[in-house]
């Protein structure tokens, strides 16, 4: 009777874990793009993005403005980077790079004209106030 409740033991602890091995690799995560940013400041513009969850570690990344690639060799140890020679109407594009081949690429973006984005609200409702924690 003991030899019986110890191979039920391990047979169920190997039915847990094969029923849970696919649903724990199994990730839903939201659909984003790389969110390039880019701000003038003093020292030219200062350009930020996203690594996104299904980046490799990898990823590197190259910089173009105006079409033109600014930086030597994949960026890899950060998510921002400034460029001294950029202007208020430099547009740029951040490209994505694993194994010294672009795999993806932002979409265009200009400079901010401001340090700050003014976001317009949709109001649910007229009662609504931003804060108002509803």
């Amino acid at each position: 009777m003991k030899h019986f409740f110890l191979k039920l033991k391990v047979f169920l602890f190997l039915l847990i874990i094969i029923g849970t091995n696919g649903q724990a690799a199994t990730k839903q995560m939201e659909y984003l793009d790389r969110g390039v940013v880019a701000v003038k400041t003093n020292n030219g513009v200062f350009l930020s993005w996203r690594f996104l969850g299904n980046d490799d570690a990898k990823t590197g990344f190259n910089i173009y403005r105006d079409g033109v690639k600014i930086n030597d060799t994949p960026i890899t140890t950060k998510t921002n980077y400034v460029d001294g020679k950029g202007g208020t109407s430099s547009r740029y594009v951040v490209k994505a790079v694993l194994n010294n081949k672009e795999i993806d690429e932002s979409a265009s973006t200009s400079v901010w004209g401001q340090q700050y984005k003014t976001l317009t609200l949709k109001r649910p409702g007229t009662n609504y106030e931003a804060n108002d924690m509803s």
